[in-house]
């Protein structure tokens, strides 16, 4: 075998190798991306019910791609947030864990600050981590979530009173 059929036959062999770590590495990169809070698109989203800690709790339902929702208020429902409240489902996960590793006390959620059901899903969310910008979420009371904090469901803006004449 001559020296310049060696080389081509290195030079063929290296570039294998690379194209398989290549692989490899997207495969992995793709299996450790995070997952998602729910397996649940936000738009398929039917009924929101959300409740804060010492508020008031909002019950609404989408019907024909608009929501309505029952409670106290007379003014309608604002459609952004409860947008926001459905792509919850789609929140970005760091860390999953079994409910059952932590005590809820030490985690905020009992009891939990916020509680959010999307369909048949019940989202808890407790404290901020001390690790980061990420907050402890109890999924369907079976596992523990850790989302970015920015993914924390807000209150619903207050509709502005306008005084009259």
């Amino acid at each position: 075998m001559n020296r310049t059929l060696r080389r081509r036959l290195g030079l063929f062999a290296a570039t294998g190798v690379l194209v398989a770590l290549a692989i490899w590495q997207w495969q992995h990169d793709r299996a450790r991306r995070p997952a998602q809070l729910l397996d649940l698109e936000p738009t398929a989203v039917r009924r929101i019910d959300i409740r804060f800690a010492g508020g008031t709790a909002h019950h609404c339902e989408r019907r024909r791609d608009r929501w309505s929702c029952t409670g106290d208020s007379t003014a309608p429902p604002d459609e952004g947030w409860l947008d926001d409240l459905a792509a919850l489902a789609a929140t970005p996960v760091t860390d999953w864990r079994p409910a059952s590793a932590f005590d809820p006390r030490k985690l905020g959620l009992a009891p939990p600050a916020i509680v959010v059901r999307l369909d048949d899903h019940r989202l808890e969310y407790g404290d901020e981590a001390a690790t980061g910008p990420f907050r402890f979420v109890r999924v369907d009371g079976a596992r523990i979530a850790l989302v970015p904090l920015a993914a924390t469901p807000r209150p619903a803006r207050q509709a502005a009173r306008v005084a009259g004449p």
